[in-house]
């Protein structure tokens, strides 16, 4: 996300935050290695003057081997773990996982689930749409076949002369 977004770059922010990577280091010998040893960089390629930031859309790629937990913490991690974290929340998708499921039967009837571990509330309703999804989707395909059928067929032949393969 730093590369469109270049406020999100906390390394231009690194005196500011360095109490904090002083104190909380996960690395002791840090400070006696030269930072040059785990970056990897280039130089931007273009460099914007109008804005306030030197290279906007070209931002230089900073991976760093400890400090980039810190200073790039909008990353793809983060972004799955939020997207986890939102979706624990939501009953209805809790409830229609595999943790959840409903031993209803092929009849739908929801009380021969005899425990309650498996009668979820959620997983019988989305049970029940996927029901009438398969139903329309079957009807559209049959009225799609006799659309090209009607529509595809040789001039001076009738319905009931062809027979439908």
């Amino acid at each position: 996300t730093s590369f469109f977004l270049q406020p999100y770059n906390k390394s231009l922010y690194r005196d500011f935050f360095n109490f904090l990577t002083g104190e909380l280091s996960f690395n002791p010998f840090k400070k006696s290695l030269d930072e040059s040893l785990f970056l990897f960089l280039w130089k931007p390629r273009k460099k914007i003057t109008n804005t306030e930031y030197t290279s906007f859309f070209f931002n230089p790629l900073n991976l760093s081997f400890l400090d980039s937990f810190f200073y790039y913490s909008d990353n793809l991690w983060s972004l799955a773990n939020k997207v986890v974290s939102s979706r624990r929340k939501k009953i209805y998708v809790t409830k229609c996982s595999n943790r959840a499921a409903v031993t209803a039967g092929w009849t739908f009837i929801t009380p021969f689930s005899s425990n309650m571990k498996y009668s979820g509330f959620g997983a019988q309703d989305v049970l029940l749409v996927a029901v009438v999804l398969a139903g329309i989707s079957t009807t559209i395909s049959f009225t799609n076949l006799l659309i090209t059928r009607r529509t595809l067929v040789a001039p001076g032949l009738r319905n009931r002369r062809v027979l439908i393969p």
